[in-house]
């Protein structure tokens, strides 16, 4: 049976470096300067937004194809545009809250032999919450990000088992957020609660957006 859920997958940010899962490679991280329409942001690189076409700890799978329309989509209408705003704390509501608004995300890049998307996070250091962002990486805090979409989920099950197929998505955001687990810890379910009938806050953590988050 298929189910509408806002879904959430989170990675940890780190200003120093990242660790790759299989934790062998670390590499030092920059947070770098650009311009907006003339004006200088704070932004970092790369940075890992999903995974698509690979079972994670929580048994859900990310069709690929899907994924990339998604995200194409979310450039054409918002992030092209400087509105790929992002949160600072998890939200379980599927539009942006401006008054907590820390960043955008922009640039994306997809990597098809990996499944994997990047972006760029241009920090939004004029806000309350963008300024606290900065200061938290600027220090060495570990903090993540989290994707917020609206998903239709499917279980399924094959010769490795069951796994929840994710399909038809609209992503909502990406937000910062406070991650509870320490290096080497990849993906941890956080809250799940139901929002509305027939839909769900599903977060799940995983060690990076700088652990396996920056692209090498």
């Amino acid at each position: 049976m298929k189910v509408r859920k806002v879904l959430n997958e989170e990675f940890v940010l780190d200003e120093s470096y990242y660790i790759h899962p299989n934790n062998i490679e670390k590499k030092r991280v920059k947070i770098e300067d650009d311009t907006i329409n003339n004006i200088s942001y704070k932004v970092i690189r790369n940075v890992l937004l999903q995974v698509g076409n690979i079972k994670n700890k929580n048994n859900r799978i990310y069709d690929w194809e899907e994924l990339v329309k998604a995200v194409n989509i979310y450039n054409e209408k918002k992030a092209k545009h400087n509105a790929g705003y992002g949160e600072f704390n998890h939200s379980d509501q599927e539009v942006v809250n401006l008054e907590r608004v820390s960043h955008l995300v922009k640039n994306f890049n997809f990597d098809t032999a990996s499944n994997r998307i990047y972006g760029d996070i241009y920090i939004l250091n004029f806000t309350p919450t963008g300024a606290l962002l900065l200061e938290y990486i600027k220090r060495g805090f570990l903090i993540g990000i989290s994707s917020r979409a609206l998903g239709d989920i499917e279980e399924k099950s094959d010769s490795y088992g069951d796994y929840v197929l994710v399909k038809n998505i609209d992503i909502i955001a990406w937000d910062i957020v406070a991650t509870p687990s320490v290096h080497g810890a990849y993906l941890k379910d956080v809250n799940l609660e139901e929002t509305k009938k027939n839909k769900k806050v599903i977060t799940e953590d995983i060690e990076s957006i700088y652990n396996d988050i920056i692209k090498g």
